[in-house]
Order: structure tokens, then sequence, then C-alpha cells
């Protein structure tokens, strides 16, 4: 699967043979901002990770439709199988930019976790408001990187929480300040998943 290919996020239950209704936010960058012709071929992305290929039907009046015509084939190369669990900051808005990249690169999921040092109720449900909006932007960017999946952004993850979660991981990798070539070497190693656990403001207690 090529990444010029454009893609939409659809959910979990969709199969082939279904007729899918796009947004009319989707509808229009498919008929107006990209000009795809009737029976062009688009890639459906559903959150456990499968990817689906769509037909474009175009109705009378300009509605959209997309028959599900087969599932793709999925690339290797879309994720490293890194996680990245990120305790939570005053300046989300910085995640905004860190999630897209990531996304981008191809890291397999998102988590925000609370550690002591910001365990504030109120910087907590900020976080729980704000997941919908990171799923938005991972979900933009695995389309527009023309990954085969869409990473899922989990929280608010408390550190027993992470610790269960993990343990099907190959690797726990923990950033601390000063540990920048060590963690370049351990980044050179292979290994089936990895977590990669990035402390708050002020560092780990």
């Amino acid at each position: 699967m090529t990444a010029h290919v454009p893609g939409i996020v659809l959910p979990d239950q969709v199969t082939c043979g279904e007729e899918v209704v796009p947004s009319r936010a989707e509808a229009h960058r498919l008929r107006r901002v990209l000009r795809l012709p009737e029976g062009s071929t688009v890639r459906g992305l559903t959150p456990d990770g499968s990817t689906l290929l769509l037909q474009i039907t175009y109705r009378p009046g300009g509605e959209v439709r997309l028959l599900v015509v087969g599932e793709a084939q999925r690339s290797s190369c879309d994720s490293t199988g890194t996680t990245v669990a990120v305790a939570l900051i005053k300046r989300m808005a910085h995640l905004d930019f860190v999630i897209e990249k990531g996304t981008e690169i191809g890291v397999a999921a998102w988590w925000a976790v609370v550690t002591e040092h910001c365990a504030d109720a109120g910087l907590v449900r900020s976080y729980e408001h704000r997941l919908q909006r990171w799923r938005r932007i991972a979900e933009s960017a695995s389309i527009q990187s023309g990954r085969s999946s869409v990473p899922p952004v989990i929280g608010v993850l408390s550190l027993p929480e992470l610790f269960e979660a993990s343990l099907g991981c190959g690797r726990r990798l923990v950033a601390v300040p000063g540990a920048a070539e060590s963690m370049r070497t351990v980044a050179r190693e292979r290994s089936a998943s990895t977590l990669f656990l990035v402390g708050p403001e002020g560092g780990w207690s």
C-alpha cells in the first residue's frame, strides 16, 4: 500500500461488502479537495489495526458512498512496535506536536500516565477531556503518512495500571536526564515491542 492513496478512519464493525457513509468533512475532502473520480480506491483505517480497501461511488445530489471491497495487506514497516507513555505535563498543547510527529514515524500507541509529581485532580480531568483531540490528531497523522493502522491514545493510567498493561512488552525503558547516549545504544537493538516511559516535569521521585 503506497502512501499517496488517501485514507479515512472507520469503525471496527465495518466488514467486506458493507457500504460506508463518510462524514460531511470526509466527503468534501474526497470529492472537492482531492477530486477523486468515481471508482477510485481509498484506504479505511480501523482502530484494531486492520486496513480495508474502499471504492468511491457518487450518488445523485453529490452524496458520497464508500463500498468495502476487501482487506489490504498490512505493511510490516508501518509500526516500530514502540509504545510511548508520557507523564502528565501542564502545557498539554506541546503533546499535540509530539503525537502528530511520533505517529508519522511509526509509534504504535500513546499512553498518558499519572506520577507523583503530576498527581493533580484538575490536571487529570483536563487530560481526560483532551484525549479525543489527541485521537483525532493520531488519525489525521496516520492518514497523512500512509500508515495502515491508527495508534490508540489511552489514558489516564496510574503507575500500577501502566506496569500491568506493559507486562507483554519485550522491554521497558525509562527516560532519565543524562541518559541520551545509552538510550541511543538501546534504540539500535531490535525488540518485538518496547515501552518508552517519559517522566514529568521535575523528574521521577
